[in-house]
């Protein structure tokens, strides 16, 4: 019997958001695999939403500590990694170029720098006194790495060489039968208190300056008094939130959720969903909204491979107002929901189903290329 292919995965941490549930689910369904074992090394120490789960399916957590200390951080890497991997998959920005020189040090042959969101933005964002940093974590990734891989173009290109024959953008895959199997709708709406004639318009992500929910909660005055605007995350923008539907008057009609663990079934329940984000590195909440059949109003923030059923998608661009978000988000409930289980089909002829991702991935991690 020949001995499995061992994978290891390396992140910062396993809360909730579009990277660690990407990278938790994967692991969960590639542990599932023949011949894949799964390891995950995190430098947060946990535990993690995501903990019981793991492990339930078979999937070792590792917490590598060290961080912040860089020198720290690698003697406990170089530790794990004498246990012999063969594809080491690495998710955590500019500092994988740390990790996979180490991996090339102790001759891991397949190493991946894969990449989440638009690094060229959070570096700005940081100041410019990390620019040495992330320039010689960009040269230690295109010295060490022997595959790229990122969610956009345009995060691929923020840390990757796009010219490289060992840069892909690669498709997100998700749980397509989740959303092809049927909700029912009028039930999860009266959980949520939505009356018959209320038209629900449902955002998710963390509540913070870069996802703009704000622009929302200000086109909402200038829709119909039927019109709800549900919110699903947490973050320190949610008190500021609150408060600024008050003062337009729209309290009643904000509805801010909190961190939830049941998207599909609050997909089920909307009518339009809406991503006004300055940046995203994909947005897979936007792809999860396409395969529920919602009509989605879109930033230009969000990546167009985020949006594959353009016909479902209206785009707006960044130096909209809230006026012209109330515009498209009218013209999106004109649109209306998909027949069910339409878009999740058409999802999986692009690439975007779950299980025909791990196929790729593990045809990856055991030395091929391309996929």
């Amino acid at each position: 019997m020949s001995r499995p292919c061992r994978v290891l995965h390396v992140l910062a941490a396993l809360q909730r958001g579009g990277l660690e549930n990407w990278v938790a689910e994967i692991a969960i369904a590639a542990a599932q695999r023949d011949g894949v074992e799964v390891t995950i090394a995190h430098r947060e120490p946990g535990p993690f939403p995501w903990t019981d789960a793991l492990t339930a399916a078979g999937v070792r957590l590792v917490h590598v500590p060290g961080h912040p200390w860089p020198w720290r951080f690698a003697a406990s890497m170089r530790h794990l990694l004498d246990e012999g991997y063969d594809a080491v998959h690495t998710h955590i920005g500019p500092f994988n170029g740390l990790v996979l020189r180490l991996a090339d040090q102790v001759g891991v042959p397949v190493r991946i720098s894969h990449v989440h969101c638009d690094e060229h933005a959070r570096e700005r964002a940081v100041g410019w006194w990390r620019r040495p940093y992330h320039a010689l974590m960009r040269r230690w990734i295109r010295r060490h790495a022997n595959r790229t891989l990122g969610v956009s173009a345009i995060a691929s290109a923020s840390l990757h060489d796009p010219t490289s024959p060992l840069c892909r953008v690669f498709p997100l895959g998700i749980d397509l039968a989740r959303f092809a199997a049927p909700q029912t709708r009028e039930r999860i709406r009266a959980e949520l208190g939505l009356a018959a004639e209320q038209r629900a318009i449902l955002a998710v992500g963390r509540l913070d300056a870069n996802k703009r929910q704000a622009l929302l909660v200000a086109a909402l005055r200038d829709l119909p008094s039927t019109d709800v605007l549900l919110i699903a995350g947490d973050g320190e923008l949610r008190q500021p939130l609150a408060a600024q539907a008050e003062r337009a008057g729209v309290g009643e009609r904000v509805r801010l959720l909190g961190q939830r663990e049941d998207v599909p079934r609050l997909l089920a329940a909307a009518d339009v969903f809406a991503q006004p984000s300055l940046a995203e590195g994909f947005g897979l909440s936007v792809l999860e909204a396409q395969a529920a059949g919602l009509p989605i109003v879109a930033s230009h923030g969000v990546p167009i491979e985020a949006t594959p059923l353009l016909d479902r998608v209206l785009r707006v661009p960044l130096a909209a107002e809230a006026v012209d978000w109330a515009a498209a988000l009218r013209g999106a409930f004109k649109r209306g929901r998909s027949e069910p289980n339409t878009n999740p089909l058409r999802l999986a002829t692009l690439g975007h189903d779950r299980n025909a991702v791990v196929d790729s991935l593990v045809r990856i991690w055991g030395g091929a290329w391309p996929p």
